[in-house]
């Protein structure tokens, strides 16, 4: 029996389906660094998908708070309908549901996964020792975690705005995102450290322009995004008067410096640590009841404090969040690289208190002790390494941004 061939009938315009109107554009990348976890386990990459799309979505979610936030004019409730409107909720009674933003991941290279430890106690070239001590080898046995290289991917975009919300300003806003992404942020873990760094693979301008160049851009697009200053309580952000700086060096070369800085000892780099927390430590541990700072909690919790004689095991401990809501908390700053030779240095603004404070706790018997991550300037002058400054945080910055320190360094205004 022949096969029928029937005609479809064509729509009838009265009858032909209103689709709303669909945006679509490639974007094609690469990773300068490696990719730090990425899957769904921490740590770990993910078996199948390299580079999921649900993670990219909550980097430009995040991003696009940091830098579009102000519309929300320092109203919380609000931020969260925009952020919603813009890419969508989980549908809740009453909001919308969909997002507008519909995201797809294609792979463009096999990507190879590396161990970033040959021994407990020494790192592989893949990436810096300091960053990736989370992968270390563990006593029983325990390998090296993985990191994944040679990483390439194409993002495609879809928009599709929903009733009330034009294509042109959903544009926007997604594009605001995807540049604060591509510039400050990445994929995976530990982005704010440089791991997962994106680039687009289109842009080679950065290797033909100076540091001095590439920051002024940077500078432009942040006045370009940013036409106000006022953002809800507890969100970070940046202003167009945020520090950045974009120094001429790589990313290895910018992740040596901050260990030193957060490793300062004397001037041979030997002896006793500039910083109080050891000693800081050893009293509490004796005597509970006595006041304790921290300082370099400012730069992100827990912190772990290991020391390396066995008599002094009872000293061991970790710095946390005191509130049981939350596990720990994210560095304001980020550097990352922007190219092969040129690293990008940032301070997210927002409130750097801790909410519900911050614990020492001893991992022998769990007892804890409270404690403050805050300076005043009699205690700030004690620590040689931050020149008189109260804020860690901005220290930090200055020491990776100074232009004496391991070749042409970066430019503050």
């Amino acid at each position: 029996m022949g096969a029928v061939t029937r005609k479809i009938p064509e729509w009838r315009d009265e009858f032909r389906p209103q689709w709303p109107s669909l945006y679509k554009e490639v974007r094609e990348y690469e990773l300068l660094t490696p990719l730090f976890g990425g899957g769904a386990q921490p740590r770990e990459p993910d078996p199948v998908t390299v580079v999921r799309a649900s993670g990219i979505k909550g980097q430009l979610r995040f991003w696009w708070r940091a830098i579009r936030g102000w519309q929300a004019e320092g109203d919380l409730q609000k931020l969260r309908e925009l952020e919603e409107k813009y890419f969508g909720s989980v549908g809740e009674e009453g909001r919308q549901g969909p997002s507008p933003v519909v995201l797809r991941v294609i792979p463009r290279s096999k990507p190879e996964r590396r161990e970033a430890w040959s021994t407990r106690t020494k790192p592989t070239e893949v990436a810096p020792g300091y960053l990736s001590f989370p992968l270390q080898p563990q006593p029983g046995g325990i390998p090296s975690g993985k990191v994944t290289l040679n990483v390439k991917f194409a993002l495609e975009i879809q928009l599709r705005p929903p009733k009330g919300l034009s294509l042109e300003d959903l544009k926007r806003e997604v594009h605001a995102a995807l540049w604060a992404w591509e510039t400050f942020g990445g994929v995976g873990a530990r982005t704010r450290r440089g791991f997962g760094a994106v680039r687009p693979r289109t842009d080679d301008s950065s290797a033909q322009r100076t540091a001095e160049q590439v920051q002024d851009q940077i500078k432009e697009r942040l006045r370009q995004y940013i036409e106000d200053t006022q953002w809800p309580a507890g969100v970070p952000h940046l202003t167009s008067e945020s520090p950045v700086a974009v120094v001429q060096k790589p990313w290895k070369t910018v992740a040596e410096q901050y260990q030193r800085f957060r490793q300062s000892r004397g001037s041979d780099g030997r002896g006793k640590s500039l910083w109080p927390e050891p000693e800081t430590i050893r009293k509490l541990r004796k005597k509970p009841t006595e006041s304790g700072k921290f300082p370099r909690g400012q730069l992100g919790l827990p912190i772990i404090f290991h020391f390396k004689d066995e008599e002094d095991e009872a000293y061991n401990s970790t710095l946390k969040p005191k509130s049981k809501e939350f596990d720990r908390l994210a560095s304001p700053l980020i550097f990352r690289p922007i190219a092969e030779n040129m690293t990008v240095v940032v301070v997210l603004q927002g409130s750097r208190e801790v909410p519900g404070g911050v614990q020492l706790e001893f991992n022998k018997d769990k007892t804890s002790v409270d404690v403050e991550v805050q300076l005043d300037k009699g205690e700030a002058a004690k620590i040689r390494v931050l020149n008189g400054q109260t804020d860690v945080v901005q220290a930090a910055f200055d020491h990776l941004t100074r232009r004496h320190q391991g070749g042409k360094g970066g430019y503050r205004r």
